[in-house]
C-alpha cells in the first residue's frame, strides 16, 4: 500500500481562534495542531518576535499572546526564520501575517487555511531563498466570563448565575 497525499509539505491545523479584549490591543491567538513537532518549531520562532508577549502549550494547544501592529522581523535562518509579522484588529475579523525564509511563511498560512475558523486565507510564492508571506482571516473572539453563587443555605440567601 503506498500512502500519497495531496501536498505533502502542508500538516492542517485542527482549530485556531483569536480571542480579543474589549479595546483591541490584546489578543490571544489559539492554535490547535495536527502535529505536535511542526508546532513547537513553530513556537520556537515566533515566541521571539516583537508581537508576541507569551506562548504557552498544552499538548496540542498553542497559545500566542499578542499586541496588534506590523513588525520587521529581520529573519536569519540561524536565528528566526519566520515569525508573526503582523496582527491587525478590523471590526469582527483578525488578519494575522505570517513570513517565513523559503516557504516559511507559506507554509504556515497553508497550514492554518483549512482549520476550524478560518474565513479565508492569502499566500505569495514561496521557495528560492526569499521571504514568503501569507495572511489568516479569522473572526473575532471575545471572551465570556460566567459567575455561579451558591453560598445560600436553606432560610436564608439567594443562589444566582449570570
Amino acid at each position: 500500500m503506498q500512502l500519497e497525499l495531496e501536498n505533502p509539505y502542508v500538516v492542517v491545523y485542527k482549530q485556531i481562534h483569536a480571542v480579543v479584549d474589549d479595546e483591541g490591543s490584546r489578543l490571544e491567538l489559539i492554535e490547535r495542531s495536527n502535529c505536535y513537532g511542526g508546532s513547537a518549531w513553530a513556537r520556537y520562532h515566533y515566541c521571539r518576535g516583537p508581537l508576541v508577549k507569551s506562548c504557552r502549550n498544552i499538548g496540542e494547544w498553542f497559545r500566542y499572546t499578542i499586541e496588534p501592529g506590523a513588525v520587521d522581523l529581520d529573519l536569519v535562518s540561524s536565528k528566526r526564520s519566520a515569525g508573526i509579522e503582523s496582527v491587525a484588529v478590523n471590526g469582527r475579523e483578525v488578519e494575522v501575517t505570517y513570513a517565513g525564509l523559503g516557504g516559511g511563511g507559506v507554509g504556515a498560512t497553508l497550514s492554518r487555511a483549512g482549520a476550524e475558523d478560518v474565513l479565508r486565507y492569502e499566500a505569495t510564492e514561496s521557495g528560492g531563498g526569499r521571504v514568503a508571506r501569507g495572511t489568516i482571516v479569522l473572526p473575532r473572539r471575545e471572551r465570556m466570563i460566567i459567575g455561579i453563587d451558591d453560598t445560600d443555605s436553606k432560610t436564608e440567601g439567594a443562589t444566582w448565575s449570570l
